[in-house]
């Protein structure tokens, strides 16, 4: 069901550190390839959701990580780890969930998160780097996050120490007509300044959200730098500490960030918004396939995550609190 790629090299130019260099070694055509091999109905226990969690293990295994298939009560997690050669104790990681909901076939959410992950790992496994990279595949986001905040507590438990985590969940659905992109109850008496930009773009969903606590903003700002570069247009939402520990802003913690921010560790979400832009979230209004897709502009999302995870494997960038235990 999910056929081998052929060999994950990268070209010698891409053998680099430069975030620069690197967002440019992202190949669409290889994100396509594993778009495919992933979409498909794969709720958990099914053929197609161990085919893909199969692909995880194989193609982390090829390009060099430690993979561990991370068997908690009620699924499996696959992730991967490549090793620092400064502080191999400092961690950055870059993720997505691969399961989906019966009967839909989960492109954009979530096929496209986990094809993003598997070519930011592909590109920046090419070369060394002075902090850790881990790539998680999660199980189970579906069904309440169960996957990764089964790992995040453990990550906590062990005293992981986590300098950012991105998180991929639906990249690739755009709508550049007026009036297409809608916006969560209460958005504005948090993001005034984002909804005033908005408007005067007419309410287009064209853009990439990109969801950060305080502890990771300053990585969500220099993402948002190489989305400039890209020409990728995007919206950094720096959610306060107040919103984010109270869970009130629930459509900003629907995703595998939220047990990451819960145990103190920084993370980012990188989201198309799903559902407030599309009503193909989980089949509702359409299908989930391929089609619907602008794998171009996943391409692009991807490119500037890999130039962001890039700077930060790179070292203490920008200067930042070490993460802290959660509030008891």
């Amino acid at each position: 069901m999910v056929e081998p790629q052929g060999p994950p090299a990268v070209s010698d130019e891409c053998q680099s550190v430069d975030p620069t260099v690197l967002a440019g070694c992202v190949e669409r055509e290889r994100f396509d390839a594993d778009l495919v091999r992933v979409t498909g109905p794969r709720p958990p226990g099914s053929s197609r959701w161990q085919a893909v969690q199969n692909l995880c293990d194989t193609r982390l295994t090829e390009l060099g990580f430690e993979v561990e298939r991370h068997v908690y009560e009620t699924g499996v997690n696959v992730v991967g780890t490549r090793l620092g050669t400064q502080w191999p104790d400092q961690y950055v990681m870059v993720g997505a969930h691969y399961d989906h909901i019966p009967g839909c076939a989960g492109a954009d959410d979530n096929a496209t998160g986990v094809a993003g992950a598997l070519e930011v790992a592909r590109v920046l496994s090419a070369a060394d780097h002075p902090r850790s990279l881990m790539v998680g595949c999660w199980d189970e986001e579906e069904r309440g996050l169960i996957g990764s905040r089964a790992w995040a507590v453990r990550a906590r438990e062990r005293e992981l120490d986590i300098a950012v985590y991105f998180n991929f969940d639906a990249i690739g659905f755009v709508d550049p007509r007026p009036g297409t992109q809608e916006i969560p109850d209460g958005f504005s008496l948090i993001f005034p300044a984002e909804v005033a930009r908005l408007r005067e773009r007419e309410f287009r969903a064209d853009f990439i959200a990109i969801v950060a606590d305080a502890a990771s903003e300053p990585w969500a700002r220099e993402m948002a730098a190489a989305a400039e570069r890209e020409g990728l247009p995007h919206a950094v939402l720096a959610i306060p500490r107040l919103v984010q520990v109270s869970h009130v802003a629930v459509d900003l913690q629907r995703s595998d960030h939220a047990p990451f921010w819960d145990q103190g560790y920084p993370a980012i979400m990188i989201t198309d918004t799903a559902d407030f832009r599309s009503d193909r979230y989980h089949c509702y209004g359409g299908r989930d396939s391929i089609e619907s897709l602008d794998t171009e502009f996943a391409t692009r999302v991807v490119r500037a995550t890999t130039s962001a995870a890039a700077l930060a494997l790179q070292g203490p960038r920008p200067v930042e609190p070490s993460p802290s235990p959660p509030a008891k």
